[in-house]
C-alpha cells in the first residue's frame, strides 16, 4: 500500500467590496493521507476543517474557492457541508487555473450592527488514479467573500 501526502495551505481573500467583513478557516492546514493499493485509485478525505463568514451589510453574497498547485498530479474537491447562513453549492473540483467557483452561496447581508456569522464544515477529498508515484501535492486553496 501507497501512501500519498497531500498538504492544503489555506489562503483566505476578500473582494474589494467585502471591506473588513470576516472570513476564516481553522485550521489554516491541512494534511490528506491516501491510501492506494494498487488497483488504480484511492481516496483520502478530511472533514476536520471549519470555514466561518459574515455577509456584507444590506448585500446577498457568496463565498468562492479555487486552488493555486503547479505541476497539480493528485485530484482534489472541497464540500461546504452543513452551512448555517447560506446554502452550499456543493462539490466543487480544485483545478490548477481554474478560475474561482461557488462554494457557499445565499448569504443574507448583514443589517446595521447586526453581524450574524455564517459557518459550514469543510469536507476535502483527495484522489490518486492510475499509479502514481509515490509524492506529495501542495495547493494554496483561497477562500474569497464577495457580492452574489
Amino acid at each position: 500500500m501507497r501512501t500519498l501526502a497531500l498538504l492544503l495551505l489555506v489562503g483566505l481573500g476578500l473582494a474589494p467590496e467585502a471591506g473588513a467583513q470576516a472570513l476564516a478557516v481553522s485550521p489554516s492546514g491541512v494534511d490528506i493521507q491516501v491510501p492506494f493499493t494498487g488497483v488504480g485509485f484511492g481516496t483520502g478525505v478530511d472533514t476536520g476543517s471549519l470555514l466561518r463568514w459574515r455577509g456584507l451589510l444590506f448585500s446577498q453574497t457568496k463565498v468562492t474557492v479555487e486552488t493555486v498547485t503547479p505541476a497539480q498530479a493528485y485530484g482534489l474537491s472541497v464540500q461546504a457541508t452543513s452551512p448555517y447562513l447560506g446554502r452550499s453549492a456543493g462539490r466543487v473540483v480544485l483545478q490548477d487555473g481554474a478560475p474561482a467557483r461557488d462554494l457557499v452561496t445565499d448569504i443574507p447581508g448583514t443589517i446595521l450592527f447586526l453581524f450574524l456569522e455564517g459557518r459550514a464544515t469543510l469536507r476535502y477529498e483527495a484522489t490518486v488514479t492510475g499509479m502514481p508515484a509515490s509524492g506529495s501535492d501542495d495547493h494554496t486553496v483561497v477562500y474569497t467573500i464577495t457580492q452574489q
